[in-house]
């Protein structure tokens, strides 16, 4: 059975010598976010993810296992892509999510910044956003929380 507490992460910490901690990108009401190796059997590192370590009495629900096989099923280059998730056993059942590592910032940041884009750009992004969502909707999920927090501009430009 699955304590309610886990100890703190800390960078540096490696997970069942799958994954090591880099950087904390984020926390929320789920679990925390991290920059991290994931790495081959003799430690050396594959590639760089984010990790998505959620809240450990989350384990003990299946809800999110069905959310992670469903957003791992999204093919579109809009769409971040999910490499694994499972059950890391550490100290505690800790139910994770490993995706692909985007760099640069969300929307929100050029709109707090109150930024000048242009119009095209602006109507390239809401095209990227709509073609995503129809993604999402043909898998019958409706997504719940969509604002410019939750759209990640990469450093290239793309959504």
């Amino acid at each position: 059975m699955a304590s309610s507490e886990s100890k703190p992460r800390a960078s540096g910490d490696v997970l069942e010598g799958r994954y090591r901690l880099v950087d904390r990108l984020g926390q929320g009401g789920f679990g925390d976010v991290w920059r991290a190796e994931e790495l081959l059997p003799d430690g050396s590192a594959l590639r760089e993810v984010a990790l998505k370590l959620l809240r450990v009495d989350i384990a003990e629900t299946q809800d999110w296992t069905e959310e992670a096989r469903i957003i791992a099923s999204f093919r579109h280059p809009a769409l971040v892509t999910i490499y694994a998730a499972g059950i890391l056993h550490v100290e505690a059942d800790t139910p994770f999510v490993a995706m692909e590592l985007l760099v640069g910032d969300t929307l929100a940041e050029p709109v707090s910044r109150k930024e000048h884009v242009a119009w095209r750009r602006v109507l390239g992004w809401a095209r990227e956003t709509a073609a995503a969502l129809d993604e999402i909707h043909r898998a019958g999920v409706v997504h719940l929380d969509l604002k410019p927090s939750n759209l990640f501009l990469t450093d290239e430009g793309e959504l």
